[in-house]
């Protein structure tokens, strides 16, 4: 009786200790990126070129956006382009809103993205001849739209890839009246802040 009770005893509290120890936390899962109330920063660049206008475009934009649905990210963006032509050249600066969808969660995901934008262009040029006045500036609207994929390089680093749309007005040096649509194959990077991460390091593990 005496040698049950202590079995009884000896198995009791192995019980409770074992039930008091901390359980071993289970390893941190990066969270899937493009999540509501995550935010996206980025740039692209791009280069093209028209022989039957003898015309070079080179374009740069700078955006940032806040997903305010998962893979669904509204914000603004900033383009600054420069038109080439035999004579003069034509530079742009333009911001406005932006709109960008990503199809997937995943490591390697298509997206599409648009923006509208509002700015100003100077022409400028070095043969007065060709292009009779020095320099004149205008107000500018463009519509802007790209259809690419992003991939994760490096933590939250990605790189996009993407083929862009936009309708133009067109530079007077151009010969062409009103408006235009241009192609345009761009290369960029972005940072994702992921809100879940952000948390998480300021809380700690223990």
């Amino acid at each position: 009786m005496r040698k049950a009770l202590l079995v009884y005893l000896v198995c009791h509290c192995w019980l409770c200790q074992a039930q008091t120890q901390p359980q071993l936390s289970t390893p941190f899962e990066s969270p899937k990126p493009f999540n509501r109330k995550d935010w996206l920063f980025g740039f692209q660049v791009g280069y093209s070129k028209n022989s039957y206008l003898h015309e070079r475009y080179s374009a740069t934009q700078a955006y940032g956006g806040y997903f305010v649905a998962n893979k669904l990210a509204l914000g603004f963006s900033a383009s600054w382009g420069r038109e080439s032509f035999t004579a003069a050249h034509d530079a742009t600066f333009s911001v406005g809103p932006l709109l960008r969808y990503q199809f997937t969660n995943s490591r390697v995901s298509p997206f599409i993205v648009g923006a509208y934008q509002w700015g100003k262009a100077t022409v400028s040029s070095t043969n007065t001849k060709t292009f009779p006045m020095a320099e004149n500036q205008r107000s500018i609207q463009s519509v802007y739209a790209g259809l690419g994929t992003s991939i994760r390089v490096v933590a939250e680093w990605r790189v996009d890839l993407l083929l862009t749309w936009q309708d133009k007005p067109a530079a007077p040096e151009s010969g062409i009246q009103g408006r235009y649509h241009l192609l345009q194959a761009q290369i960029g990077a972005n940072y994702l802040i992921n809100k879940r991460s952000v948390t998480r390091s300021y809380c700690g593990c223990y």
